[in-house]
């Protein structure tokens, strides 16, 4: 395999892997392919079967006990293919109001929460396509809080124990 940048050998590598290209901070993707550029150091992770693994972090954020955090309102939201605007539509609040949900400025109502974990855990379709199995992502950061670790068998993923 040739490095995109600079077209130099990458050699593949088998390690944990922070998916932060997910919008949330907390995801660690265990014993992922990675691989690395010898001439430029770039890195490119293999990721199979992205749908099913956004199900299984969608399934998992809906059915926590703890409150949405506001990153987790952005990827639930987006899983189900709504933009900011179709989802206020949607749900007969305003766009700015969605904005504010997102970062933080304020909380979604519990029973709008609700809702949103509803449309999640009852297996609504999600709009988004996950079309590419390879992922270029550079410099990999060293996790200070991992929350959720899905692991990957074969094709599919699980909740890490």
């Amino acid at each position: 395999m040739k490095c995109l940048f600079c077209e130099g050998k990458m050699k593949k590598t088998i390690r944990d892997f922070r998916y932060d290209v997910s919008g949330l901070k907390n995801i660690v993707l265990k014993d992922l392919e990675i691989f690395v550029c010898a001439r430029c150091a770039e890195e490119e992770a293999v990721i199979p079967n992205m749908r099913q693994l956004h199900d299984l972090i969608a399934f998992n954020i809906a059915s926590q006990p703890l409150r949405l955090l506001p990153e987790e309102v952005r990827f639930l939201r987006s899983h189900l293919g709504f933009s900011g605007v179709d989802f206020a539509r949607a749900i007969d609040v305003t766009p700015e109001s969605v904005s504010r949900w997102e970062t933080g400025k304020e909380k979604m109502s519990l029973s709008l929460e609700r809702f949103l974990r509803t449309l999640i855990l009852y297996h609504c379709k999600p709009y988004k396509d996950y079309e590419l199995d390879l992922i270029h992502y550079g410099n990999l950061s060293k996790a200070k809080h991992v929350k959720k670790i899905f692991v990957a068998k074969g094709k599919d993923w699980k909740k890490a124990a």
